[in-house]
């Protein structure tokens, strides 16, 4: 039984567990094997990625009414 998951560094989906996969509960097979700075660095930017865009939604948002 293998789950769907979204990777903490770069947001794509991904199964886990996948057999055979270097995939980790938080990351998937691609940022797994990345050094730990690096996924962090990612980790990082991808939130404030996500912030930005919720501030734009809500924006955009508050221009429509």
């Amino acid at each position: 039984m293998s789950d769907r998951r979204i990777c903490r560094a770069c947001s794509e989906a991904y199964e886990y567990p996948g057999h055979q996969s270097l995939a980790t509960r938080s990351h998937c097979e691609h940022c797994a094997p990345l050094p730990e700075p690096v996924r962090r660095a990612f980790e990082r930017l991808r939130r404030r990625v996500d912030r930005l865009q919720r501030e734009v939604a809500q924006l955009r948002a508050g221009q429509a009414k």
